[in-house]
């Protein structure tokens, strides 16, 4: 078999009839530094795994991944090529530093990041993945973009690092899954309420779910249209001590919960909103039937919010893991007149509150 060497130049495939690539493997010799695909008609298929140790530009034509594999060290720059794949096409964005995607409006089937400790993949566009995502490593970040995920019962890895920033959407379909594995990390991080970081359904359809093994940051998220137990952070599951759901909105699921949470950690979550839609409504809006973490939540508004959307072993005079702070009436003055008694007292935060006196009338003071 022969060798090519393809040193630091770019190949590039034109002209208007079909062509294919059969490297036979993926070792040097036979691999490409960059690829260029600027057909004037046809396609360009594959024959067999590629490897491309540079940049892919794909310029013009049609370009037909089969069920093989095409692994690129650099960009993914779709300025105007079909790009078809069959189940089994996949796309690995590997190699060190950083490197993007511009898709074209083109659909991936799967999608793989083998980024190393330090890499990233940003999204220059919109991007869709129809059957599987896995981060393997490095960070896949969507940069203000929409990522559209899944088809069906599809599921998103993550082992690296998923970043939706503000501005961002990740669309699940309603039967797609997605789940951080021990020592990954899922961001997903707003800066305000009018620029939140949102994970949603691609209809208003309700059903996807996440599963935290690794790790989770959110703070001023939306979550929308989720199912089953919504998001559940598991024993070996961990939610960042800042980042920790804090300014987060969850509405329009069903299924049994949006929030279940079965780690060992204590937690205070500042301002938090469970609504519900007409039609669509989880049963409970955070639930813990397992671990021995404290769940504590403050400046909680929504029609979902409380203890009696809650489903955890405790109650009102003997709490249970989540806990629904309100505040503590401090007395630090008593004062009487002929027709009323009243209490000066200081409000400070409370898990629980009881009323030993009957009183007239209640003077607060900060």
């Amino acid at each position: 078999s022969a060798t090519f060497v393809a040193r630091a130049g770019t190949v590039v495939f034109n002209g208007s009839g079909a062509q294919t690539i059969n490297p036979g493997d993926t070792t040097n010799g036979k691999s490409f530094y960059s690829l260029q695909i600027a057909k004037t008609g046809d396609t360009l298929s594959l024959a067999g795994n590629c490897l491309v140790k540079s940049k892919l530009i794909l310029t013009s034509g049609t370009l037909d991944n089969g069920n093989d594999t095409l692994y690129i060290n650099g960009n993914w720059n779709n300025a105007g090529v079909s790009y078809t794949a069959d189940t089994n096409g996949t796309i690995v964005l590997k190699g060190t530093g950083l490197a993007t995607i511009t898709s074209n409006d083109q659909n991936f089937q799967n999608l793989i990041i083998n980024k190393g400790t330090t890499g990233q993949i940003t999204l220059s566009s919109n991007v869709k993945v129809n059957r599987s995502l896995k981060i393997n490593s490095g960070t896949f970040y969507l940069n203000g973009n929409t990522l559209t995920f899944g088809q069906g019962a599809d599921t998103i890895l993550i082992s690296g690092t998923m970043y939706i920033d503000a501005g961002a959407y990740l669309k699940f379909h309603q039967n797609s899954l997605a789940t951080v594995q021990t020592g990954g990390l899922l961001k997903v991080l707003g800066t305000g309420n009018s620029n939140r970081a949102v994970v949603t359904s691609q209809t208003t359809t309700p059903g996807w779910q996440i599963t935290i093994n690794g790790t989770i940051e959110a703070y001023y998220a939306t979550f929308s249209y989720s199912g089953g137990n919504g998001i559940t952070v598991t024993a070996s599951g961990t939610i960042d001590n800042t980042k920790n759901f804090s300014k987060c909105y969850f509405q329009q699921g069903t299924g049994t919960a949006y929030l279940t949470l079965l780690n060992n950690q204590t937690i205070l979550v500042d301002s938090i909103t469970f609504d519900s839609a007409a039609t669509n409504r989880a049963t409970y809006n955070v639930q813990s039937t397992a671990g021995t973490g404290i769940f504590k939540f403050v400046h909680f508004t929504g029609t979902m919010a409380g203890e009696s959307f809650e489903n955890d072993d405790g109650g009102i005079v003997t709490p249970g893991r989540i806990r629904w702070l309100i505040a503590r009436l401090k007395v630090f003055g008593v004062s009487k007149c002929p027709h009323a008694s009243f209490m000066l007292m200081k409000v400070e935060m409370l898990e629980n509150i009881i009323f030993p006196l009957k009183m007239d009338r209640l003077l607060f003071s900060r």
